[in-house]
């Protein structure tokens, strides 16, 4: 999903979460630069019912936290995390060459001691439910 028809894409939003529980998912604005900070936090981000920007960037910082990103099929990513005591990985392909037709996003950032995953879902797959 390009940014066709965006005028007015914000350039960067935040979410913050601490001890808690953040989630952004159905049809909301999504910004160039999305930062996300978890301490001791569950994020998750899902991408797939919006437009996504060109030259979107998700930067994280997570210490004992979960943060998950989910983007639709066909969307490459490049995946620059550092991890220590953590967890990163994605799960969407790299894009492999200058080609400017299929959309891609940016992933940076760290997280010690949680995870940080980019994770591949259809737009119409329904997340699955925690019934901790």
């Amino acid at each position: 999903m390009a940014d066709a028809g965006l005028e007015a894409v914000p350039e960067e939003r935040r979410i913050l979460s601490i001890f808690g529980e953040a989630k952004r998912k159905g049809r909301w604005l999504v910004p160039r630069l999305l930062r996300v900070r978890a301490y001791f936090a569950d994020v998750k981000v899902d991408l797939r019912d919006n437009p996504i920007p060109r030259d979107f960037t998700f930067d994280v910082g997570a210490f004992a936290a979960s943060v998950t990103l989910i983007v639709p099929p066909g969307v490459n990513v490049i995946f620059d995390v550092f991890a220590a005591m953590a967890s990163a990985t994605s799960q969407a392909d790299e894009p492999l060459s200058n080609d400017t037709r299929a959309p891609w996003i940016r992933v940076t950032g760290s997280v010690f001691m949680g995870e940080v995953k980019v994770v591949v879902k259809d737009p119409h797959q329904q997340l699955a439910v925690d019934r901790r």
